[in-house]
């Protein structure tokens, strides 16, 4: 299944293929919202555990967005993540109304749609040390803030939440083949999420370009 557009990405931003890092993939970023951006100053701390610019935490999709209206008056609502019937309805695999929260660096992305242009052309590829317990592909949302958004006449700029994507797909660039068959032990013992794609860079495939393959568990 390939979520990333071009191969262009791989020339503009080498970092998003770094080895020993997961990445978390997606076709692009979710239609334009009625709800977005969301300042999060007006949001209390216990929503965001542990989220700051350069990390990533997690959010709660209702506590955020079930009350807040949407400028949108379009039939979108019915199927908007973060509209009413969407967080009303009891999760199909049980699973909390917890979406992963990352911001943006204002050193690569100075403005807040900066990303959104970037996502669209290429896709979603966001770069990630470690995997949540709540992720699960094709179901978690990812929520993306930029420090400096809403900037008045007078005053700092305040963070806000100005994106959104769903995880469509997860991949993991081994460092090495001793790497790449931990990870497919790691998959077989139930520790990493089915359907998890390990990909072997191009040093650590003898020179040859490396390909993906997913590990089944």
């Amino acid at each position: 299944m390939a979520v990333v557009k071009g191969p262009m990405l791989a020339e503009i931003r080498p970092e998003l293929y770094k080895p020993g890092r997961y990445y978390l993939l997606a076709g692009g970023p979710m239609p334009r919202c009625g709800k977005l951006p969301l300042p999060i100053i007006v949001q209390t701390p216990r929503l965001f555990e542990g989220a700051r610019v350069g990390a990533w935490g997690k959010a709660d999709l209702v506590d955020l967005f079930a009350r807040r209206p949407c400028l949108f008056e379009v039939d979108c609502r019915s199927l908007c993540p973060l509209g009413y019937r969407s967080l009303s309805i009891p999760h199909s695999e049980g699973l909390p109304f917890t979406a992963l929260l990352v911001w943006q660096s204002v050193k690569r992305y100075p403005r807040p749609g900066a990303w959104r242009d970037e996502a669209a052309r290429h896709g979603v590829r966001w770069p990630i040390r470690s995997l949540p317990p709540y992720l699960r592909a094709g179901l978690t949302w990812v929520l993306v803030g930029h420090p400096r958004c809403f900037e008045p006449a007078t005053g700092p700029a305040v963070p806000a939440i100005v994106e959104a994507f769903r995880v469509e797909h997860v991949e993991y660039i081994a460092r090495s083949k001793r790497d790449h068959l931990r990870m497919v032990c790691r998959m077989a013992h139930g520790d990493l999420p089915p359907g998890l794609t390990i990909s072997m860079p191009p040093a650590a495939a003898g020179g040859k370009k490396g390909g993906a393959r997913a590990c089944r568990s």
